[in-house]
């Protein structure tokens, strides 16, 4: 099996980053433009956004975009998390998950939150969130649309010593 990398994105990734968002199928036109703009707004110097990035076979197979959120005393929040459907199924998303969660606790982070919505396609993800350690914490009814809701998780590291 080819060896998996993980590094950080920059500006010339911006094309792989929105083929990855469309080709992982499950997110709507204007979630992936969000995301585009998340991805522009992180290469900025000023901005405290991490991206990270899965590569195999060459190829940009899966990305992370986390980091604090603003106004919060130890808070970061994951923005995105995807992995396109050529390359589910290997690992990815645990590696890119792994390393997030890493990077929050050398940070000393109290909490990882992160946004899922609670329509049945989106079940999967939300399977794999709480997999991985994450718990919900609240939920708003129909908040996206009617019938999806918005479904905050989180994960809660120890305090530092």
């Amino acid at each position: 099996m080819p060896e998996l990398e993980l590094r950080a994105l920059h500006a010339n990734h911006k094309h792989a980053v929105e083929s990855v968002l469309r080709g992982a199928r499950v997110f709507r036109e204007e979630e992936i433009r969000t995301a585009l703009d998340v991805f522009e707004e992180a290469l900025r110097p000023y901005e405290d956004y991490h991206m990270i990035g899965a590569f195999l076979e060459g190829s940009l197979g899966g990305y992370a975009c986390y980091g604090p959120t603003p106004m919060t005393d130890g808070c970061w929040h994951l923005y995105w998390i995807a992995v396109h459907q050529a390359f589910q199924r290997r690992g990815i998303a645990h590696a890119l998950m792994e390393r997030v969660l890493a990077d929050c606790s050398a940070h000393k982070v109290r909490l990882l939150t992160l946004e899922a919505s609670g329509d049945a396609p989106a079940a999967p993800a939300r399977a794999f969130y709480e997999a991985v350690g994450f718990r919900e914490e609240a939920r708003v009814r129909d908040f996206y649309r009617p019938g999806d809701d918005v479904v905050h998780y989180v994960v809660r590291f120890p305090p530092a010593s």
